[in-house]
């Protein structure tokens, strides 16, 4: 048997393609973004994935964008092939893995973007994940969300709260004490509950992970809240 899957897995055939798309932003003139887009594809799984880089930006933010998309994939491509091997035909389908971005803010001052990535490595369910990236252009550095906030309690606990009501309208039933202290721990004021955001002229989009604040079937649970709610200005 294991020699059966040696033999399989060396007689792959993987197809990679990388196209680097270059085109100019309606933003501004002279900002650039290339889009990377890589294809593999086997019996075992199909990948799929896309990511930007941008001109107008220290190298490190390009890498830091670079390396979340191919360590995801790294992961999805030995998991999948693991569990694959271990089970083989109990999987109806090759196992798949997606990223796509989607742009938030691109302009003169500010990039904000996120990478959606959804997955099955095999198993009862798939999987999603979210990935942020912000960006100074005028300043020449990655925005990060104590950055953001100006590093104040203040405008934390105010975000905390607002995210915290407008998720239990959402999501919680029955006033479930047990949801309600999830919630509460999952979007509560600290700055690992709030990694994940992007922004527009004129509010904050929050993204809390599957299952940080509720279970499992609500997956990424986006929150937005305007600035004016929490008294910041990013215009």
């Amino acid at each position: 048997m294991i020699k059966k899957i040696v033999s399989f897995l060396i007689g792959v055939v993987l197809t990679v393609f990388l196209c680097f798309t270059f085109f100019k932003s309606p933003f501004k003139d002279n900002l650039n973004i290339s889009i990377v887009e890589t294809f593999l594809e086997s019996e075992v799984y199909v990948i799929s994935a896309e990511y930007p880089q941008f001109n107008l930006v220290d190298d490190n933010f390009n890498k830091e964008i670079e390396k979340c998309v191919l360590e995801r994939i790294d992961s999805f491509k030995e998991n999948a092939t693991s569990n694959w091997s271990a089970r083989g035909e109990a999987y109806p389908a090759p196992l798949y893995f997606e990223a796509v971005w989607e742009p938030v803010q691109i302009n003169k001052d500010y990039i904000s973007f996120v990478i959606n990535v959804y997955s099955f490595e095999g198993g009862a369910h798939g999987n999603t994940e979210v990935y942020t990236f912000n960006y100074d252009i005028g300043k020449q550095e990655r925005i990060d969300f104590k950055s953001f906030i100006n590093n104040s309690d203040e405008i934390l606990n105010k975000v905390s709260e607002i995210a915290i009501l407008e998720i239990e309208e959402r999501v919680l039933e029955n006033d479930d004490e047990f949801f309600r202290s999830v919630i509460a721990e999952g979007a509560g004021p600290e700055l690992k509950n709030y990694k994940n955001f992007t922004f527009t002229k004129n509010k904050l989009i929050i993204y809390f992970d599957k299952y940080q604040v509720a279970p499992g079937v609500f997956g990424i649970i986006k929150t937005e809240i305007y600035f004016d709610q929490i008294g910041v200005d990013k215009k």
